[in-house]
């Protein structure tokens, strides 16, 4: 069953920049939708989250976290700090130490550890 130390957990992991451990919380054909568009399997995920990690420390915060069965809604504050000049990240330019956040509303559809579908919306 879905809980709320699994879901810490998983943004623990995510805020680790350990790649290896975050694939293990994916299912291989997850979906994850967001403003950028939609993007599926585990590895695209991975390879995303590599891309925006070699560039930015990305701390993700949940700040509240609602579950029903087996599905989870989380309030996140993401803070994304350049290592290095990024010419261009969502629309912004950043030179390395610069940092800007979002507020986002992450969610999850869980079925035996694996997150199956993941829906990220920017909270006002």
């Amino acid at each position: 069953m879905l809980d709320r130390a699994w879901i810490e957990s998983y943004y623990h992991t995510y805020n680790s920049g350990d790649s290896d451990a975050l694939i293990t919380y994916y299912h291989p054909d997850v979906e994850l939708t967001s403003a950028q568009g939609v993007i599926s399997g585990a590895q695209t995920i991975i390879d995303t989250y590599q891309f925006i990690t070699a560039r930015f420390i990305d701390h993700m915060r949940p700040e509240a976290i609602a579950i029903d069965g087996n599905i989870a809604v989380v309030d996140i504050f993401d803070e994304f700090t350049a290592k290095i000049d990024v010419d261009d990240f969502m629309g912004r330019a950043l030179a390395a130490g610069d940092s800007f956040h979002l507020h986002l509303r992450g969610t999850y559809v869980v079925h035996e550890k694996q997150i199956h579908k993941i829906t990220l919306e920017l909270l006002g």
